[in-house]
């Protein structure tokens, strides 16, 4: 019995993918919207000018210094024409900014930042390309029917009402500046296939069509309600639309890999040794990624050895009592 129970966790970490439940899919995502009212849209039908206001998406994600906690930061280039705009960012589910995380990973410091009961505040310091930039607990993302706000948004790809922060800014008039919104979240759950890595994360960016409103929370600020919107911000009770990304670029940093290689992506990454993927015109939808180390099977044929070892060791030693007890069986009288 005591060499079943060494073998066995030898024989699972060789093949650890033999145990465990498949985790589901990751749950929400990270929003781009921005005011309906943004410059560049025809304020009265709500109809797009000439221009109309876009960014430069670049996200980056990486492990931080805290045990289970990873780091999102997008840097958004906004056009010249969306100077003044409030821009939305709702980080939902995975990507979910809890509010009880190291106040550092907020804001770019810790001096930066200014903790309050339902929000955090980050301090303008003129380094960032957007001012007043602030996580909102209490706030929500609705849907706007008529001069009605509908809430919270039910089947939306990238939302996830039960867990979501809405971040906001405005964009200043510094031209050539990125704005930049730091996200921590919990990092994402590693499966373990065979040995290999696998892990999948979060749309960020994508829009969708089919999605609607479970309630009526509120109505539009008056000034809104003769402005097209998708969406609407409760606390503000302004509409909003999607943020129209002009190109849009998501890595992981190089340590991610630490010495492994790339076995598989999807969608797949521009570089064959590189966790990055570039896209015009859009965001990115899920993502998955599986890591190989071209050296597990070195050490799952090991592990493997001992755990089979340790066994038939096992295994004889039960033999070899039984036998025992069998002969003294039979010289009783």
């Amino acid at each position: 019995m005591i060499s079943v129970l060494v073998a066995y966790p030898l024989f699972i970490s060789a093949y650890p993918g033999t145990s465990g439940p498949v985790p589901a899919a990751p749950r929400g995502g990270i929003l781009l919207l921005i005011d309906a009212k943004a410059r560049g849209l025809d304020n009265t039908a709500g109809r797009p000018t000439g221009t109309k206001p876009d960014a430069a998406v670049s996200a980056e994600t990486w492990p931080t210094g805290f045990d289970g906690v990873s780091e999102l930061l997008l840097k958004l280039t906004f056009s010249q024409d969306a100077a003044g705009s409030q821009w939305y960012v709702v980080a939902s589910g995975q990507y979910f900014p809890d509010m009880r995380l190291d106040r550092s990973l907020f804001c770019g410091s810790a001096l930066e930042v200014v903790q309050e009961a339902d929000r955090i505040r980050c301090l303008d310091t003129g380094l960032n390309g957007s001012t007043r930039i602030e996580y909102r607990y209490g706030d929500q993302i609705g849907s706007a029917s008529g001069d009605k706000i509908v809430a919270p948004i039910d089947s939306l790809v990238g939302y996830d009402a039960a867990s979501a922060v809405v971040i906001t800014g405005t964009v200043s008039a510094e031209e050539d500046v990125p704005t930049q919104i730091f996200i921590p979240h919990r990092s994402p759950h590693v499966e373990r296939p065979g040995g290999d890595e696998m892990v999948r994360l979060a749309p960020i960016g994508v829009t969708d069509e089919e999605w609607g409103g479970l309630r009526t929370v509120g109505d539009v600020a008056t000034d809104y309600t003769g402005v097209f919107g998708e969406f609407a911000d409760v606390q503000s009770r302004r509409k909003l639309r999607y943020l129209p990304i002009s190109a849009f670029r998501f890595s992981l940093r190089e340590d991610v890999l630490n010495g492994r290689e790339i076995a598989s992506a999807m969608p797949p990454t521009t570089l064959p040794d590189k966790l990055r993927w570039e896209k015009a015109g859009a965001g990115i939808g899920p993502i998955s990624y599986r890591l190989h180390d071209p050296y597990s099977q070195d050490r799952t044929a090991l592990r493997a050895f001992w755990a089979g070892l340790i066994a038939s060791a096992g295994a004889a030693a039960a033999l070899l009592l039984l036998e025992q007890a069998l002969q003294r069986c039979r010289q009783r009288p």
